[in-house]
């Protein structure tokens, strides 16, 4: 598809078959009502302070995709909240975020306070992207304590707290090319 800006707000689902080419924008909060797959080719999410949440029941994972390039953004902007829950079973089972391993060029993930706020149960996978983590970190509101990281460097810094909640748990396996996830992966 063609590059752009996607503004979006409000009560929305996303299907992978329908890509959103170029930046994604909120615009106001979003939730998302059905299991969902977000694919952003050649742009970031811009949360822009809104919230992009899962409510109970319903699950996202958001897929970076498109060509590594110097001049295009494969990566989370702005302050605001984003908490979501992986799905627990299907093609994308266990994936929060993925970011491409074709991407190498602007796919660094930063997290300092709150931008943004991170709130994720599941996998990020960014295999080339630095995650830089300088701030609380917790699982989704309706998820559980399951987040692990696949990426090629992370640095801790700070104040940085990773899932303080102590009264969740995190008991499921996944599978990711081949390799048994339980609480940590290593590729």
């Amino acid at each position: 598809g063609t590059a752009g800006v996607n503004q979006i707000s409000g009560a929305r689902t996303f299907s992978i078959a329908t890509p959103q080419c170029g930046k994604v924008q909120l615009t106001g909060n979003v939730t998302i009502t059905a299991d969902s797959v977000l694919l952003i080719e050649n742009g970031d999410l811009d949360l822009q302070n809104y919230t992009l949440k899962t409510p109970p029941g319903v699950h996202l994972t958001i897929i970076f995709s498109g060509t590594s390039s110097n001049s295009i953004s494969h990566t989370i902007t702005g302050s605001g909240v984003l908490d979501i829950y992986a799905p627990t079973s299907g093609t994308w089972q266990e994936i929060a975020i993925y970011q491409d391993p074709g991407l190498t060029k602007n796919v660094d993930l930063i997290y300092h306070g709150s931008s943004p706020d991170f709130n994720v149960s599941g996998i990020v996978y960014a295999p080339h992207a630095l995650i830089d983590i300088a701030g609380a970190i917790g699982p989704a509101t309706n998820g559980d304590a399951c987040l692990s990281f696949v990426a090629d460097r992370i640095n801790i810094n700070g104040t940085a707290n990773i899932f303080a909640d102590p009264t969740r748990d995190c008991t499921r396996t996944a599978t990711l090319a081949g390799t048994e996830v339980r609480q940590a992966l290593v590729q």
